[in-house]
């Protein structure tokens, strides 16, 4: 845990937070940041707890600690007497002003991750593989084209974990949109979503945000979604031209002989979401 190797007085005076940061304000080492929006202290054991977080959701990815817990805040014990100075150090915190960027997250090199993984325990691919690294808000298409896909010959699509709240309900229409007009008839996609009428992923990302604040971290998940707005997946491709397969996770579940006693398959946890196989005609 972060703290002090040593300073000049061990005990500091309370203080007060005021204005905002003028320094530490941007995103200076990564693609993404996490910016506090009101002043306050971030004790050490919270800035560890977001990196433990991190560490685990994303492992391969670079992280950055843009602070520092450099003050120490004491405690004194219950039914002390007046005059005895000031208590025990009780921990030590970053003074966060607003504006300052606490984290800092790259994007993982995914495809040379998954490269060295796979040839790490000597799997080799069973046809060419052509590796193309896009961000969807980009032209991915044209990248594809680039790269010697031809549209005219049918294409197997993995649609994972994009269509389950993180869009927004334009930006899926378009993705699912772009798919159809670059998939030639016999076609194949297998998707996961989130139906229309659920109103996002519900306890699963609740039961997250519920462990980070036991450790300290108060982080809203509920704006790292879209709860509305967007059309049923599967409706929008069976309009579209293709023939659709909708499964639940029980379906699944119940396909690969697995037992279901250790999830909740209602739909408020792992049964909000359905999983599609369609076929384009």
């Amino acid at each position: 845990m972060l703290m002090p190797k040593r300073t000049k007085w061990r005990k500091q005076m309370r203080g007060k937070i005021r204005g905002n940061a003028t320094r530490g304000t941007e995103v200076s080492f990564g693609e993404y940041g996490l910016q506090a929006m009101e002043p306050g202290w971030l004790p050490a054991r919270v800035i560890e707890a977001g990196r433990v977080a991190a560490s685990r959701n994303a492992p391969e990815a670079k992280f950055w600690i843009r602070v520092f817990p450099h003050k120490s805040v004491s405690k004194k014990p219950a039914e002390t007497r007046m005059g005895t100075g000031k208590g025990d150090i009780e921990y030590w915190a970053a003074v966060a002003k607003p504006g300052t960027v606490i984290y800092e997250i790259d994007q993982p090199a995914v495809i040379e991750f998954k490269t060295v993984t796979l040839a790490r325990v000597g799997a080799t691919p069973g046809a060419e593989v052509r590796a193309v690294g896009v961000d969807l808000r980009q032209d991915w298409p044209m990248a594809l084209r680039d790269a010697g896909f031809q549209p005219s010959r049918p294409t197997a699509w993995i649609d994972e974990g994009l269509m389950i709240g993180y869009l927004p309900g334009d930006a899926q229409d378009r993705l699912l949109g772009q798919m159809t007009e670059l998939s030639a008839p016999g076609s194949r996609l297998a998707a996961d979503h989130l139906r229309a009428d659920s109103p996002s992923i519900g306890s699963l990302i609740g039961e997250v945000a519920h462990t980070w604040k036991q450790n300290g971290f108060d982080v809203d998940f509920g704006t790292l979604t879209y709860p509305q707005g967007r059309s049923n997946a599967e409706d929008y491709l069976a309009s579209h031209g293709w023939f659709v397969n909708a499964h639940t996770i029980t379906d699944l579940l119940a396909a690969a002989e697995v037992s279901t006693d250790s999830l909740d398959t209602s739909t408020q946890f792992h049964g909000a979401i359905d999983y599609l196989v369609a076929t384009r005609r």
